[in-house]
């Protein structure tokens, strides 16, 4: 056999060996990895024990990327990546938002998380004397539960000077009722207990059927979108419990 043929029967079988290699790999399947995550399981309760749902808003920064009603009778599981902080916030009506903070980073893959949410408490508002020539007023605030991180603004009519509330600290107006008000004092927490405002007064040349002091008791809740605990949300609008008031006359 001469060697020009030996040559050919070489390069012809170095083709046959190299299509199929080369085949394999361009065809060769890619194995997408899998993405590392974390499972939670989480529940919903009332403050005696008792399970209930709520609905459920998940949130990575600002961006909201899952929401969902939780079972009421069972755990309600959430897969979410790795490497984050997460937000979840449970909603009821009646009860003040539960805010809770979810991380990824390290620990246990399997987190299992029961929430209690906290009933919107009672109010109970009065004070102890009418407008008169006496410039203290006592205004008491009985609650039974919880108001969270309170406010109370105060205002008043034209023949009163001015208005202090001496046992509170005064802080920023809520936009949505800074044009109703003249003063706000930061009440924070109120859980059980009466809490009496010592409020003392001024005023010009005496006052008549037609002067007031108008009080207003604001609590505060989670705006889901910013999160932080408002007086209102980024809408403007009321969240917690529903603005209360006491009108106080002559």
């Amino acid at each position: 056999m001469s060697k020009a043929i030996i040559v050919i029967i070489v390069i012809f079988l170095l083709i046959g060996i190299s299509i199929p290699f080369l085949f394999f790999l361009q065809e060769k399947p890619t194995v997408e990895k899998i993405p590392d995550t974390y499972n939670i399981s989480l529940r919903y309760f009332f403050d005696n024990g008792s399970q209930t749902n709520a609905n459920v808003y998940v949130f990575l920064g600002n961006q909201l990327i899952k929401s969902f009603n939780s079972s009421l009778d069972a755990y309600s599981f959430l897969t979410l990546p790795a490497n984050n902080t997460y937000f979840i916030y449970g909603i009821k009506d009646g009860f003040y938002i539960n805010k809770q903070e979810i991380n990824t980073f390290y620990g246990d893959k399997l987190i299992r998380k029961d929430f209690y949410l906290i009933p919107f408490g009672n109010i109970d508002l009065k004070a102890s004397t009418s407008l008169s020539q006496m410039s203290d007023i006592y205004l008491s605030i009985n609650v039974t539960g919880l108001l969270q991180e309170g406010v109370a603004c105060i205002r008043w009519s034209n023949n009163i000077i001015s208005t202090n509330i001496i046992n509170a600290n005064e802080t920023n107006k809520p936009k949505r009722i800074e044009e109703k008000v003249d003063k706000c004092y930061l009440l924070n927490n109120i859980e059980d207990t009466n809490k009496v405002l010592d409020l003392k007064f001024k005023t010009f040349l005496g006052i008549n059927d037609a002067d007031f002091i108008n009080l207003f008791i604001i609590d505060r809740d989670y705006d889901i979108k910013t999160g932080y605990l408002t007086a209102e949300d980024s809408d403007g609008n009321d969240i917690g419990i529903k603005d209360m008031n006491l009108t106080i006359r002559y």
